[in-house]
C-alpha cells in the first residue's frame, strides 16, 4: 500500500461483498400409487461479507423418501444434514469493531509506517482496525455440525380412520473459538487470550397419533384426533480459556501457558404428553374446535410433575352468508373468532431426573 496521510479507514476496513450458491435438487418415483417418491437435494453458500474478516459457509444435503406399498401401509424418512463455518473476525466490543474505529481514527494515520510495518501510532490508545482483522489478528469462529432424521410410518384402517408414528433425531454441535490477538492492546498485553467453547445438543423424540376425519351429510365435517409423545432433550458443553502464548500464529488454547477459567454444563430434560384435539365445522361457515393434554416434565419434582391444559375455540366466518355475496369482488374473508384456554411453562432452568 503507499504511505499518505489521507487515509480512508472506513475503505480501508471494508471490501466488495461477494454471494455464490451451487445446488441442485432431484426428485423422482413411479407414476402408480405403489411406487415409492424421493427427492434429494445438495446446496453450497459462501458469503463475503462487507467487512474485512467476516465470511460464511454453508453445506446443505437433503434427502425425503415416501412409498405406499400398500392400501394398509406408508412409509418414509426425511434427512437434513448441514455444516456451517462463520467467521466473526474480532470478537465485539467498542474498540473491536472495525466500523466504529474506522470513523474514529484519524486520516492522517497511515495503516504502515515507513518500514511497511503496522502502525501502532495511532490516535486511539494502538488501535489499528486493519491490523486487528488481518491474518494474525482477533477471531471469532463458529463450526456448526447438524443432523435431523424423521422415519414415520402410517397405518390406514380405512379411509376415515389411520395410525400414525413418528420418530425424531435432532443432533447440533457447535464448536467456538475466540482469540483476543497480538493485534490489539489488551491481547498484546496478555499476549494473546483463546476461549474454547464447545456444545453438543440432542433432541429425541416420538409421537403417535390416531386420526379419525369424516364429512356428513357433504357440510358437517369432523376430525378427531388422540396422541401421545416422548421427547428427551440432552445438552453437554464445555468452556476453556487461556492466555500467554509462546508465538501469535499457534492460538489454540492448548498452547497458551496461563490457565484461564474453565466450566461444563450437562441437562437431561424429558417431556412426555397425552392429548386429544377434536375439531367440527359447518358448511365451512361455523367452526367449533377444543383440545385436552396431560403433561409431565422431569424439571419439576415427582410430587409434582403432571398437569392438564384444555382450549376451547369459535369461529363464525360472515363472509360465507347469502347477505355477503355482494362484496365477495373486494371482500372474500371476513370472520369472527374466539378462544380460550390455558398453557404452561417448564422453563424454570436446568435440572436432573
Amino acid at each position: 500500500k503507499e504511505y499518505g496521510y489521507d487515509v480512508d479507514w472506513l475503505d480501508e476496513v471494508t471490501s466488495t461483498g461477494l454471494v455464490q450458491e451451487y445446488g441442485f435438487d432431484i426428485s423422482g418415483g413411479g407414476s402408480s400409487e405403489k411406487a415409492a417418491k424421493y427427492y434429494l437435494s445438495m446446496n453450497y453458500l459462501s458469503q463475503e461479507g462487507l467487512v474485512i474478516g467476516k465470511d460464511l459457509e454453508r453445506y446443505t444435503f437433503r434427502y425425503n423418501l415416501d412409498h405406499q406399498p400398500t392400501k394398509l401401509v406408508k412409509y418414509g424418512f426425511n434427512t437434513n444434514l448441514s455444516y456451517t463455518e462463520t467467521n466473526m473476525g474480532a470478537g465485539g466490543g467498542y474498540f473491536s469493531d472495525p466500523i466504529t474505529m474506522a470513523y474514529m481514527m484519524n486520516p492522517l494515520t497511515p495503516v504502515y509506517d515507513q518500514n511497511g510495518e503496522w502502525n501502532w501510532d495511532t490516535s486511539y490508545a494502538g488501535y489499528n482496525p486493519v491490523a486487528q482483522r488481518s491474518e494474525k489478528g482477533d477471531k471469532s469462529n463458529a463450526k456448526q455440525y447438524r443432523a435431523t432424521l424423521s422415519p414415520y410410518i402410517q397405518l390406514n384402517f380405512s379411509e376415515k380412520l389411520f395410525w400414525l408414528t413418528r420418530a425424531s433425531l435432532d443432533l447440533m454441535i457447535v464448536d467456538e473459538f475466540g482469540y483476543w490477538s497480538f493485534m490489539q492492546p489488551q491481547g498484546k498485553d496478555m499476549r494473546g487470550m483463546g476461549e474454547d467453547n464447545y456444545t453438543t445438543n440432542m433432541q429425541l423424540s416420538i409421537t403417535n397419533t390416531l386420526n379419525y376425519i369424516n364429512t356428513f351429510n357433504e357440510n358437517h365435517n369432523l376430525n378427531i384426533l388422540l396422541g401421545q409423545e416422548g421427547q428427551k432433550t440432552m445438552n453437554k458443553s464445555a468452556y476453556l480459556s487461556g492466555s500467554n502464548y509462546p508465538v501469535d500464529y499457534l492460538n489454540e488454547v492448548s498452547n497458551s501457558a496461563v490457565p484461564g477459567s474453565a466450566s461444563t454444563y450437562k441437562y437431561d430434560l424429558v417431556l412426555a404428553s397425552f392429548f386429544a384435539n377434536a375439531q367440527y365445522d359447518y358448511a365451512n361457515k361455523y367452526y367449533l374446535s377444543g383440545s385436552l393434554r396431560y403433561d409431565a416434565s422431569s424439571r419439576f419434582g415427582k410430587n409434582n410433575r403432571w398437569a392438564p391444559f384444555w382450549s376451547v375455540g369459535a369461529k363464525y366466518r360472515i363472509s360465507s352468508e347469502k347477505f355477503m355475496e355482494s362484496t365477495n369482488d373486494w371482500l372474500n374473508n371476513l370472520t369472527l373468532r374466539a378462544s380460550y384456554g390455558t398453557s404452561g411453562n417448564q422453563e424454570v432452568g436446568g435440572s436432573w431426573y
